[in-house]
């Protein structure tokens, strides 16, 4: 007899007795969140439908083999609490905890990761257009180098760690690890073979060194995801190793050139063209 399942969007407290089908989409690094070590993830539905889930403490290691990212699962009974606005990934109310007793099933047909939703990824080119408040991207890059750690010289003296990225458009790029990022993420990087691909998911756009990226509390990161896209990337940075690694050596000798980015053609205008400022007009009448 065929499992009746049960949407993301009817789950809650009261809700008894329920399987949902689910594909990971997000799964973050384990992390400290005192004095709780929790581990997050992001599932979703047929429908669409999203939902917020943890693994807490000594649960996050014994199901470390289990929903993996992008893989789709049966799920039953997992724990179903209601989640302020303020700590909500996603606009569902409720929370799924889940634990080494909850009962969790593979479901063999979308193994692939090319099964998923297709992100959609922000070109190096477009990143400008994202610059600013609160507004994050997602992406997809090769790692062309990883920096070591530095203190940085600011109050609480910050650790942060500077990845280049680089793809096929040919512009390096700076993101930035702060915090458990460095330690997960950054350590994970220096031990994967050379180019490894990254999606980054939820990454902030900054306009210091010219336009850059860096981590916030809500990103997370795969490293070498089984897709399409990321075999060709890897396989584009290894074919022109050199290239890369020269744009890269350039990118870092001349610091100047992360500033200030090059403007657009559209953007370029005459000096005569400049709008005066009113201390401009004020000097010239008197």
């Amino acid at each position: 007899m065929a499992i009746q399942l049960t949407p993301i969007k009817n789950i809650n407290s009261s809700t008894r007795n329920w399987t949902a089908k689910v594909k990971v989409l997000e799964k973050w690094s384990p992390s400290q969140h005192s004095p709780v070590k929790l581990q997050k993830l992001i599932l979703a539905d047929a429908e669409g439908s999203r939902v917020q889930a943890t693994i807490i403490e000594d649960d996050i290691e014994k199901l470390e083999d289990t929903l993996q990212f992008y893989n789709t699962y049966l799920i039953s009974n997992a724990g179903v609490k209601y989640v302020s606005p303020k700590y909500r990934l996603n606009n569902f109310e409720w929370r799924w905890t889940i634990n080494a007793r909850t009962l969790i099933q593979i479901v063999d047909e979308s193994l692939s990761h090319e099964n998923l939703r297709n992100l959609d990824f922000v070109p190096f080119e477009q990143f400008e257009q994202h610059s600013g408040g609160q507004t994050t991207i997602d992406i997809l890059a090769a790692v062309a180098r990883v920096q070591p750690p530095k203190v940085l010289s600011k109050p609480g003296n910050p650790i942060a760690q500077e990845i280049i990225l680089i793809n096929q458009e040919l512009k390096p790029i700076i993101l930035t690890f702060w915090d458990d990022f460095i330690t997960r993420e950054g350590q994970l990087l220096q031990d994967t073979s050379p180019y490894p691909v990254l999606i980054g998911i939820r990454v902030r756009v900054n306009t210091y060194n010219g336009h850059s990226l860096s981590t916030r509390p809500g990103s997370s990161f795969v490293i070498d995801p089984d897709t399409m896209a990321a075999h060709t990337l890897k396989a584009w940075c290894t074919a022109n190793k050199e290239t890369v690694e020269q744009l890269c050596d350039e990118f870092l000798a001349k610091p100047i050139l992360r500033i200030v980015p090059n403007p657009n053609d559209k953007d370029i205008i005459c000096i005569t063209d400049v709008p005066k400022t009113p201390e401009m007009v004020s000097k010239q009448v008197s």
